[in-house]
């Protein structure tokens, strides 16, 4: 059958109408035979403002009720330490020690995810309440949680792996918090401008205080040697180099001093671990000398005399 003797149209008494041509397409050929029968489009508005705003509400509600969650459950582990340090009987002082040893693990792995994410450089007006707070609350949980688990069952605290991972959690918190670039920042403003404080943001940096203030600026000058030296006078071999430094904020010194106050009451757990795992420092049968160990303990934690991070 060739084009010119097809016929698509309408025929009314022998005569026809409708298209027919030699040229006629293919494409429109079959337009033609199978018309497109779409459906309906309908344009919806953009609701991605409206949802993300939604989202953001639902997110804070989330945070709050987090937050609320996380303070609650502090109050609860206070009150639950306490009742098992005013009762008498060794067996059920026992149990209830078993009680604060779950609960104050349930409260530190909780507290990973309510800490503050904060930025050094960027400062908001409540960082550095919720920084110690939570970190306060953080090493006090912790210092139940240790005692809890030595209390019942002192002889194998040193077999137990978690309680200093629970310790190292929070300095590696603290390392990350800072950074490298702010920490180092700051331990060249304190070699330069306040060096008697120095060691205590050594101590803070992780450094095993091998070196003193003098040697630190010495290998930063080196440092800097290498990418900034230009000759000054060819002919008597003078040379220039830049050594920056930063001057930081009240607030920084601020925040950095509550750092190294948390970082200080963790190595203060450190210790007492350590005293738990080498001997076993304290009866946890005898109740009044139990008391009387761990208020020395709660004490210790609390004193700081070698913070010295503000000028």
């Amino acid at each position: 059958m060739t084009i010119e003797s097809f016929f698509i149209g309408t025929r009314m008494s022998g005569k026809r109408y409708g298209p027919q041509s030699k040229d006629m397409q293919v494409s429109e050929f079959i337009a033609l035979i199978s018309p497109k029968n779409e459906p309906e489009k309908f344009v919806l508005p953009d609701f991605s403002g409206l949802a993300r705003r939604i989202d953001a509400q639902i997110r804070n509600q989330f945070i709050q009720q987090k937050e609320d969650d996380y303070y609650r459950r502090y109050r609860q582990l206070s009150d639950r330490w306490y009742q098992a340090g005013s009762i008498s009987d060794r067996n059920n002082r026992s149990q209830r020690f078993e009680k604060v040893m779950d609960e104050s693990l349930e409260f530190l792995v909780y507290s990973h995810d309510v800490m503050p994410n904060i930025n050094p450089y960027n400062l908001k007006y409540d960082d550095r309440v919720q920084l110690s707070t939570k970190g306060k609350m953080y090493c006090v949980a912790l210092l139940f949680h240790i005692i809890a688990r030595a209390a019942y069952e002192p002889g194998s605290v040193g077999a137990d792996p978690t309680l200093q991972r629970h310790c190292k959690w929070l300095k590696d918190w603290i390392n990350k918090t800072l950074g490298d670039h702010f920490l180092e920042g700051m331990m060249i403003t304190f070699a330069l401008c306040y060096p008697d404080h120095f060691p205590a943001l050594q101590r803070l940096s992780g450094e095993l205080e091998t070196r003193d203030v003098d040697t630190f600026l010495a290998d930063e000058v080196r440092k800097a040697r290498q990418p900034t030296e230009e000759q000054v006078n060819y002919h008597n071999g003078r040379y220039r180099l830049k050594f920056e430094y930063t001057h930081f904020h009240q607030e920084q010194f601020d925040f950095l001093a509550e750092m190294r106050d948390l970082h200080y009451r963790i190595d203060r757990i450190e210790q007492l671990l350590q005293e738990l795992i080498d001997n076993p420092v304290v009866d946890f049968s005898e109740a009044a000398v139990a008391g009387q160990w761990i208020d020395e303990q709660v004490q210790l934690l609390e004193t700081n005399e070698t913070k010295l991070i503000l000028p």
